[in-house]
């Protein structure tokens, strides 16, 4: 039993063109499913007459996380599926992505994603690698896993999860909104937890690559909440003592040096929401496992073949 949560912003023509892809992929897969579309504030009010879907309606533009987090709190069975409205599902996607959360320390999967206008490249191959304190996130491979594989995280656009792991986590944190680096930062809290996040080859779905955020936001502006997350990443998640000593000391050295205005302003709206993001952290430290070097480790021979 699933339920697939989509959040949704002015998406009335992605949604009228791969809503009936995805019903009928569920119907022919035979499992018990709902679909949850979240009108996340939308300019005209989004109709959808497609079977065994409902509405949630938000009052205003919030962003990805609060709407993800809205269509889980509204869903009935045991296993989430968030999707993008940009993102068209193959058929018989769903059946391997489900057969991994028989094992109980995984945490999230992810099918292929694979974008279209870059000749078909899979953005769900995630690894990562520390440069000082910085994360350096690398997406996609040279040679792409043939089997099952633990990636770094789960991309947003399609992240299969049990809702019980993801309310353990705290669902996506809200802290990040209106976007960017939720999804990082659900799957890196798993980690951190001891559980795994898997790449399954044998699922495929089809990404426009951030065509909705693109549609409706300046360059600018965008840029600046990527970098300000990058800062609340590290600052939240980061608890290694080489790791926080690290990032003390880049805080005042290199942001000295460091002309660039859109960087700028990213950190002092990372710097807004310090206290906030120190709270997380201290709480948070009390339930890992795993040390920010051991997470990392898990990726050295993924890291290697990019």
């Amino acid at each position: 039993m699933i339920s697939v949560v989509i959040p949704a912003y002015n998406g009335s023509e992605l949604l009228a063109q791969y809503l009936p892809v995805l019903i009928g992929a569920l119907e022919s897969s035979k499992i018990v499913y709902e679909v949850i579309i979240v009108d996340d504030g939308s300019e005209k009010m989004l109709e959808v007459t497609q079977p065994k879907t409902r509405v949630v309606r938000l009052d205003r533009n919030s962003g990805f996380s609060i709407a993800c987090n809205s269509g889980a709190k509204e869903s009935k069975y045991p296993v989430l599926f968030f999707l993008n409205t940009d993102v068209k599902v193959t058929p018989h996607f769903i059946e391997p992505l489900l057969a991994h959360l028989s094992d109980p320390k995984v945490f999230a999967v992810a099918p292929r994603i694979l974008i279209p206008d870059e000749n078909n490249f899979d953005e769900a191959v995630t690894s990562g690698r520390l440069r000082g304190s910085h994360l350096l996130l690398k997406i996609g491979s040279k040679k792409p896993p043939t089997g099952p594989t633990e990636i770094l995280y789960a991309c947003g656009a399609a992240l299969l999860v049990a809702r019980d792991k993801f309310w353990e986590i705290g669902g996506f944190d809200e802290l990040y909104k209106p976007f960017y680096m939720d999804d990082l930062d659900l799957c890196y809290q798993a980690w951190k937890r001891g559980y795994r996040v898997i790449y399954e080859p044998k699922s495929a779905v089809y990404h426009l690559h951030s065509k909705t955020i693109k549609s409706y936001r300046k360059r600018s502006y965008i840029q600046s909440i990527d970098i300000r997350n990058q800062y609340l990443f590290r600052w939240k998640n980061f608890t290694d003592p080489w790791l926080v000593f690290l990032m003390v000391l880049e805080l005042f050295t290199l942001k000295l040096i460091n002309p660039n205005p859109t960087e700028w302003s990213g950190f002092v709206k990372a710097l807004g929401r310090l206290k906030e993001v120190l709270a997380r952290h201290r709480e948070l430290k009390k339930h890992y496992k795993l040390t920010d070097k051991e997470v990392f480790a898990h990726f050295k021979t993924l890291n290697e073949t990019t």
